[in-house]
């Protein structure tokens, strides 16, 4: 563009203005034209705030800057930009600065206080320790603080910035800090050793060892028959006995450490042989032999061994077992083996076993008998000598014969009705039995079982309930016809028996049981054959059919079984 020229201001042309006007429009064209560099003492704008900075907006036009803070912007956890509210900043570090950063994370920290790592969060204050107080490791999770504890034979003493640890002297009855008397101990770099060097690595030889006071111990190397490794004697000789004499008294702890082994307070073992299998053959090879010989002196109580079982409140025992007994022979070893052998060398024994609660197991007929106590000749189980268990007096057991009532049949005309049973909600189940009315009789017969006590008393019964709900107080009467057949023998003439109960629940089961028949000739095997009928209620008959389950009898068993097919 020509100099001189703007496109914005229009000159007149010659004939619309004067030369005066033309000349100093030129003039303005020159000096202000957008290629001219027109120098001002001063600028002044309206619409901008005084000593602000100065940009442009989205139209170009000029406006001040109200908040540096949109240009200059902090970075976060590290540094904090905010507007002094007169168009500058406040530029400082984040406060508390994060641990990420170089931090502790908080604001202020406890007095005198110890400082706990906590990952990228703040620091926890362990808090102001008192006297003696350290931290103590805590596993996954903080330390704590606390003093510390005074074993047995220690003791501490806590003061501001120390701790004292000190050993007390030793006793009989305080562990602490013993010292040598070198009479009978010598001490080498700290080594203790008994001058005649006994110790538990040691191998002293010794011509003899003889013990004087209440016990009197001799142990040799090697003996011959009929002689001891250890030879024991113990006297009684001054005061009366009032507690217990022992001539062996072993007791072995784990002491406060848990333990998954095995811990024996005595253990013996007699071999035939050494473990190279070095050895001749044996008579009679015994691990322990334990006797009690009462000579000729009165003894109230005389036992050859005594095995207990001990515990505690707080203990856990999986398994207790008073005496266990392991036969571990190869096979083919043995002829005849044994756990246990009982064997009472005299004709008066009462038992080979008493139980803790007074029973008994054993006697001198051959047979184990099971007995509630000495003297006990009536209530008692007994495994015979042939290995039959028999149940004698209160012993003996009842057991239920039964049928079901729906697999009986009779002559059509009196058949109970067949219907479907209806639960407690009176919905249908699906299940079908007999109904009886007063008139419906059903016809069957059951064999006394094998386990059957010859010659007692059953109880014949019948299960049943009612779908109609009863009036009131309803009555329900059954009627048993019976006979007993028995092979070889002609038929018993019938006998009928009856049962009236009340009903008076919907949807109850009730069992009816008739009166007890006398079994006096009854035998296993018999045949029991019935008729089982309802019949007229004496009074407030039951409306509703009587639903069947079962019918059987109750009887009492004295065996588990018959010896034979048909003998008892």
């Amino acid at each position: 563009m020509p100099k001189g020229t703007n496109p914005g201001i229009k000159i007149p042309s010659v004939g619309e203005a004067s030369v005066a006007v033309r000349t100093a429009f030129q003039q303005i064209v020159t000096k202000l034209g957008m290629l001219a560099k027109p120098v001002f003492a001063s600028v002044g704008i309206t619409g901008l705030t005084a000593s602000r900075l100065v940009s442009t907006d989205a139209d170009k036009s000029l406006s001040s800057v109200s908040d540096l803070t949109s240009w200059i912007a902090g970075t976060s956890n590290e540094i904090n930009v905010s507007s002094n509210g007169s168009g500058g900043v406040v530029v400082g570090i984040v406060d508390p600065l994060i641990v990420g950063k170089g931090g502790t994370g908080v604001a202020t920290l406890t007095d005198h206080g110890l400082l706990l790592g906590s990952g990228t969060a703040a620091v926890t204050p362990l808090g102001v320790a008192s006297n003696g107080q350290l931290p103590i490791g805590s596993a996954g999770a903080d330390p704590v603080l606390a003093v510390l504890s005074e074993g047995e034979g220690i003791d501490i003493a806590n003061a501001a910035g120390s701790i004292t640890v000190s050993g007390e002297d030793s006793s009989y009855t305080n562990k602490g800090i013993a010292s040598f008397n070198s009479t009978n101990f010598t001490v080498t770099a700290g080594a203790a050793n008994t001058v005649q060097d006994i110790a538990t690595f040691s191998v002293p030889t010794f011509a003899g060892l003889v013990l004087t006071g209440p016990a009197d111990l001799t142990i040799g190397n090697s003996v011959a028959g009929g002689e001891q490794g250890i030879n024991l004697n113990l006297f009684q000789e001054t005061n009366a006995l009032t507690g217990t004499l022992r001539g062996v008294y072993s007791v072995v702890t784990n002491g406060a450490f848990a333990s998954s082994g095995t811990i024996r307070a005595i253990e013996a073992k007699a071999r035939a042989a050494l473990p190279d299998l070095t050895g001749g053959n044996v008579g009679v090879l015994e691990g322990a032999s334990i006797s009690a010989d009462a000579k000729d002196k009165t003894v109230t109580t005389l036992r050859a061994a005594e095995f207990i079982l001990g515990g505690v409140t707080g203990g856990a025992v999986t398994e207790a077992v008073g005496v266990r007994v392991a036969n571990n022979f190869q096979d083919s070893i043995a002829t005849t083996q044994y756990g246990i052998q009982l064997y009472v060398d005299s004709t008066q024994n009462t038992a080979d076993i008493q139980l803790s609660s007074g029973g008994l197991i054993g006697g001198s007929t051959g047979a184990i008998r099971v007995a509630s106590g000495p003297g006990t000749t009536s209530d008692y189980s007994e495994f015979e000598a042939d290995g039959t268990l028999e149940f004698h007096g209160a012993a003996t057991v009842w057991d239920d014969a039964n049928v079901g009532v729906f697999n009986l049949r009779g002559p059509s005309a009196t058949l109970p009705t067949e219907v479907e049973l209806v639960d407690e909600a009176a919905g249908n189940t699906g299940i079908y039995s007999w109904g009886f009315d007063p008139v419906n009789h059903v016809h069957g017969s059951m064999e006394f079982p094998h386990s059957y006590k010859s010659g007692t008393d059953i109880v014949p019964h019948v299960h049943w309930y009612g779908v109609a709900a009863p009036t009131g107080t309803d009555k329900v009467k059954w009627q048993l016809t019976y006979t007993v057949a028995r092979g070889g023998a002609t038929l018993d003439v019938a006998t009928t028996i009856v049962i009236e109960i009340d009903y008076s629940t919907q949807y109850e089961w009730m069992r009816s049981d008739f009166p007890a028949i006398v079994g006096t000739n009854f035998l296993m095997g018999d045949q029991f054959i019935f008729r089982l009928s309802r019949i007229a209620a004496s009074v407030d008959e039951y409306a509703g059919k009587a639903i069947t389950a079962s019918f059987g009898f109750h009887f009492e068993k004295d065996t588990v079984g018959s010896r034979g097919i048909v003998t008892k």
